[in-house]
């Protein structure tokens, strides 16, 4: 970003009385929105313009309860709407990302998300709950005419999703991309950063997520780091195999039938080379490896 032609990034900057930046670096991460790092001569901060939609009342308040919880997370400085531009500034975080986590690492990190969901009532957050969001695309799913893929291949997930049984669930405000990409970590310390897909779901949601998050690289499985992951979230959180069970099928049948949809709307194109790497084709592979799963919930 040029902050000499950026007139709107002036403004922002005069409102908040920094007016000695030295230089804006764009971040590798923030793909649909723009994060960039702001260098100033006493100070570091980070910039955030969103271009993309994102939860605000469930990322204000799951960010509210893990300041009461004592979770590291990103300090909120200000935030401005200028020429319908959205931006927030937020303290910089010095830490840095792990490929591979460590068994000290998985403890700190499954003793956090312990703390970080907090149990609601999905009645409060009715249009906010990943249910809602996914029975959108399975409605759109079967509404459509033309068919990019296979109609078949399309009604045998989507019966599959409306077989699975979320009776005995509880529901919580969770992170809900819990990557290495949003996990900084300090001193010792991890900072979990990027609330934008906060979202009411379950414990078992977040859990899997975050798993399989950490574990599937799109050419391999880290089956050794899952079972690792897994069993310490069960010892420290004590939940339901059975509900893991269903959670697994949910978050792969939520990304597939998600990405047929985009692709359906010609929101995405899975022909691109550069979306292909994560297609839908290596979810339903995943989705159908049963082995993995037995494995996984022995």
């Amino acid at each position: 970003m040029n902050l000499e032609t950026d007139r709107d990034i002036q403004k922002f900057f005069k409102n908040t009385s920094i007016s000695n930046v030295i230089a804006l670096k764009r971040m590798k991460y923030g793909v649909t929105n723009k994060v960039y790092k702001v260098v100033t001569s006493d100070n570091n901060y980070l910039l955030k313009e969103y271009v993309g939609k994102y939860n605000k009342r469930c990322k204000k308040d799951l960010l509210d309860h893990c300041l009461k919880q004592n979770i590291n997370v990103p300090v909120e400085i200000t935030k401005q709407k200028i020429n319908n531009r959205l931006f927030y500034l937020y303290e910089f975080i010095d830490g840095y990302h792990k490929k591979k986590l460590k068994i000290n690492d998985i403890c700190l990190l499954v003793k956090t998300v312990s703390l970080l969901d907090k149990k609601v009532s999905i009645k409060d957050y009715q249009n906010d709950n990943i249910f809602a969001k996914m029975n959108d695309y399975v409605q759109y799913l079967k509404n459509i005419s033309t068919y990019k893929v296979s109609k078949k291949t399309i009604y045998e997930l989507i019966t599959k999703y409306e077989s699975l049984d979320f009776s005995n669930l509880n529901f919580y405000l969770v992170h809900g991309d819990l990557s290495s990409q949003n996990m900084l970590w300090k001193n010792h310390l991890l900072y979990l950063i990027d609330f934008d897909e906060a979202i009411v779901a379950t414990q078992e949601y977040e859990v899997i997520s975050s798993v399989i998050k950490l574990c599937f690289h799109y050419n391999d499985f880290d089956i050794q780091l899952a079972k690792e992951l897994l069993k310490e979230y069960e010892n420290q959180m004590n939940l339901s195999i059975q509900n893991l069970k269903c959670m697994w099928e949910f978050y792969i049948l939520k990304v597939i039938l998600e990405k047929i949809a985009l692709y359906q709307m010609g929101k995405i194109d899975l022909s691109d080379p550069r979306q292909k790497k994560d297609g839908w084709e290596k979810w339903h592979n995943l989705l159908n490896d049963l082995n993995l799963k037995q494995v996984l919930f022995e």
